[in-house]
């Protein structure tokens, strides 16, 4: 069973039922993408103490490499990719501005409400098929043949090299959470610290930062950041420079390209923002908008609450909406498996609870060496871009993973450490550019370090000693 799937995601704080709604399409043939059907695979979500993991079957490769070619091959799919993301995000947004009380009568989910419910619950799993699989296929199974690509391309060019790489698979442009964080400079810097720039700051990014039970960003949010940063803004100021040299760096590097090599990095980091930084915008909003539903459903809901309330299939989440009883609710988020496939989600054996590591009993972690070095410190997990502001210069940041969004605290960083990615993931690119050690792939990293944590990083060896814990 431990060699026919493997572990993509793991994390804590994104409970099972709003995910699945996006990334049911995981389990399925990509006919809406590709047009042609591909043999589908069954994956799993394995929960243990609210911990939710997720584990592909590694046939799922094939598909992401099929996927992977037909991107490369033309610019056909990239341009429907674009054209549909356009088409699906309007009617998403669209939907969600019904307001919540028509979807109820009285507190039960109406016949109306469940319709509109299960459209938009569709259109997500659509959107996660054009927009999710492209960019998450490519970053957990296609990084290394995008490589060999490239440097196929580029073999009589002495100046190329892994450094230019890693920069082309950074974002080309600014990133949501850069924008927000340069967007408050502007307001400090020019010391328009008003009303109207603080409503419009909080009009703009409401969603940044939910993923999917984080933070709404409101006006008050917004203030409490400003002050934050009235004294001491050198630091964005560096942020700000540096993000800049990025952007232009990968247009330089690109015109001193062949049009083949430019061409087909254009479509990578095109899918890469469309999953990076568009998705986050889109889904961020709907999930905002049905997290309303069930605090309108459940008066006084606690967030603790509600994310074990979201350890259920949406067929589940429906019938508890409209006052149904769900067997074993209790137990969703203690021990539970659940299987995708086809489109449809099912409750499967709790034996795949094996899959998922016992690490750091022993007072030690283990993983793959990313960026070599050896160093003391204190963890600071960071779950999602919502956890960023708590981070202290010289922590050693502990994360499920790391993308663009990660770039502050990273380069603040002793030491980075992601449960899941390999040597090509974003983690240990950035790690090796910073020169900070680092160790990706980490299992039972989360569940196991909290903040706090005094450990050791030998990023020679791969392993983290836990020194104290608090």
């Amino acid at each position: 069973m431990n060699d026919k799937y493997h572990l993509v995601y793991k994390t804590s704080t994104t409970p099972f039922f709003p995910a699945n709604i996006l990334v049911l399409c995981h389990g399925g043939s990509f006919r809406k993408l590709l047009g042609k059907k591909l043999k589908s695979t069954k994956f799993l979500a394995v929960i243990e103490s609210g911990v939710v993991s997720w584990f592909f079957n590694k046939e799922f490769g094939k598909s992401a490499k099929i996927i992977y070619n037909k991107l490369l091959s033309s610019r056909v799919l990239l341009n429907k990719i674009k054209r549909k993301e356009k088409e699906i995000s309007k009617l998403l947004l669209r939907e969600i501005k019904t307001p919540i009380e028509k979807l109820f009568i009285g507190k039960k989910l109406s016949q109306t409400g469940e319709k509109k419910l299960r459209k938009i619950f569709d259109l997500c799993t659509d959107y996660g098929e054009h927009i999710d699989v492209p960019g998450f296929l490519f970053q957990v199974y296609s990084v290394e043949d995008f490589k060999a690509e490239i440097f196929k391309d580029l073999n009589k060019r002495k100046n190329v090299s892994n450094d230019i790489f890693n920069i082309l698979l950074s974002s080309h442009k600014f990133t949501n959470y850069e924008n927000f964080l340069f967007d408050l400079l502007r307001v400090v810097k020019y010391k328009k610290e008003d009303k109207s720039a603080i409503k419009r700051i909080a009009d703009k990014y409401f969603w940044l930062l939910h993923d999917y039970l984080g933070d709404i960003v409101d006006e008050k949010y917004v203030k409490a950041k400003l002050n934050e940063l009235r004294d001491d803004h050198g630091h964005l100021i560096e942020q700000y420079e540096k993000s800049q040299e990025r952007i232009l760096a990968i247009k330089k590097i690109k015109n001193e390209l062949p049009d083949d090599a430019i061409n087909k990095i254009e479509t990578i980091q095109e899918i890469l923002f469309l999953y990076n930084e568009r998705k986050k915008e889109v889904v961020n909003q709907v999930n905002i908008y049905i997290r309303k539903v069930f605090e309108y459903k459940f008066r006084g809901i606690s967030i603790s609450r509600l994310h074990k309330m979201w350890q259920i299939s949406p067929n589940d989440a429906i019938k508890l909406l409209k006052g149904e009883e769900i067997t074993d609710l209790s137990k969703r988020d203690k021990k539970w498996v659940y299987s995708l496939h086809n489109g449809k989600v099912m409750n499967d054996s709790l034996s795949y609870l094996k899959l998922v590591a016992t690490e750091g009993k022993n007072g030690s972690l283990k993983g793959s060496p990313a960026s070599p070095g050896k160093i003391k410190g204190r963890v600071s997990v960071v779950l999602n871009v919502s956890q960023m502001s708590k981070f202290k210069k010289g922590d050693i940041l502990v994360a499920p993973f790391t993308n663009v969004n990660y770039l502050p605290v990273m380069h603040r960083a002793k030491a980075i450490l992601t449960e899941t990615g390999g040597l090509t993931s974003h983690a240990a690119i950035v790690s090796r550019e910073l020169g900070k050690p680092s160790i990706v792939g980490i299992k039972n990293l989360i569940a196991t370090l909290k903040d706090g944590d005094l450990v050791e990083v030998d990023a020679e060896k791969g392993i983290v000693k836990i020194l104290s814990s608090k």
